[in-house]
């Protein structure tokens, strides 16, 4: 699982958890005075074992909301954009979602957010993202060290 534990500083965010993988991490803005819904400036990280080729069949999950047939664009070799909504959403922000994919060999890194997150700071994050060194990883196993 190691070459799944991704590391990433976001300007104005701080991280605000992982799950007890290490895999999926949250990041919240260290301002929060514009935050008019619970989340809707969170940054979401996470890394899966896979490939992508094409756009086709991917969901757009974030951590409040999913879009389950989002529009996808190819940006470049291994990077994709995806954009969409929360179809009918019950609680939270009635806005909308996106997401990048990146291709990091065998991995998947994907970043996503509400659109209230600026699409250049998502995709920054994404592009960022590099994996965990010995002392990230010490870091994350010490009780309180996020």
């Amino acid at each position: 699982m190691r070459d799944l534990i991704y590391m990433i500083d976001i300007p104005g965010h701080r991280e605000a958890g992982r799950d007890s993988s290490w895999i999926v991490a949250s990041f919240e803005p260290v301002d929060t005075t514009g935050v008019k819904v619970w989340q809707e400036r969170t940054i979401s990280l996470a890394a899966t074992r896979g490939t992508l080729s094409a756009c086709g069949g991917q969901t757009l999950a974030v951590a409040f909301g999913r879009d389950e047939e989002p529009a996808c664009l190819r940006e470049g070799p291994g990077l994709w954009y995806l954009t969409g909504k929360i179809p009918k959403p019950k609680w939270g922000c009635p806005c909308g979602l996106h997401q990048y994919l990146r291709q990091d060999g065998g991995v998947l890194v994907s970043g996503g957010a509400s659109d209230a997150v600026p699409r250049e700071v998502l995709r920054r994050a994404v592009l960022q993202a590099r994996h965990a060194t010995e002392a990230d990883l010490r870091r994350l196993a010490t009780p309180g060290g996020q």
